[in-house]
């Protein structure tokens, strides 16, 4: 027997037509780049329930119609970048050409500086770490916990009780 969607009742009807918006918000959101817990905030539902819509043989299909036309634009903007690169790199050249009397000299040097760092010769960084290591015995941490429910880091626990070996 064929499933004939007229034969539902009406609020099966327009129960199937929120499923399928709600399917369709979920592949837009994943289409724009959202994750899935992103996409669950955003509609109210588990993030489960966006992972099933999105591995589903419908959202696969759906999610690689939205993304198809991004994925040949891009590939053509690469293209169009690779084919303006010598051009590019003309323009570098000449603007720190020694023989440029038209670009100034702060010019040239930031050109030199942008050309030597992007060549993985920029300046060098200096970077400096304070780590600290100790050790706390029982007292000292419980007087860690104390001041992290002062200020409120820590909630108080509802039942207060000692641990007794037996």
């Amino acid at each position: 027997m064929a499933f004939v969607p007229s034969a539902l009742p009406r609020e099966h009807k327009d129960g199937l037509q929120k499923l399928r918006a709600r399917h369709r918000r979920i592949v837009q959101f994943h289409a724009m780049g959202l994750k899935n817990r992103q996409i669950a905030l955003e509609l109210g539902i588990t993030p489960q329930a966006v992972g099933y819509c999105l591995n589903s043989d419908v959202g696969v299909e759906k999610t690689e119609e939205l993304v198809a036309p991004g994925d040949e634009q891009a590939k053509d903007i690469t293209s169009n970048i690779k084919e303006a690169l010598p051009r590019a790199m003309e323009v570098l050249d000449g603007i720190i050409s020694p023989t440029n009397q038209t670009a100034s000299l702060s010019l040239q040097a930031k050109v030199a500086q942008d050309l030597l760092d992007r060549g993985g010769h920029g300046k060098i960084t200096k970077v400096q770490g304070d780590f600290r290591h100790g050790y706390f015995g029982v007292q000292g941490l419980e007087e860690i916990k104390a001041r992290a429910r002062e200020i409120g880091l820590i909630k108080p626990k509802l039942i207060e009780g000692e641990v007794v070996d037996a």
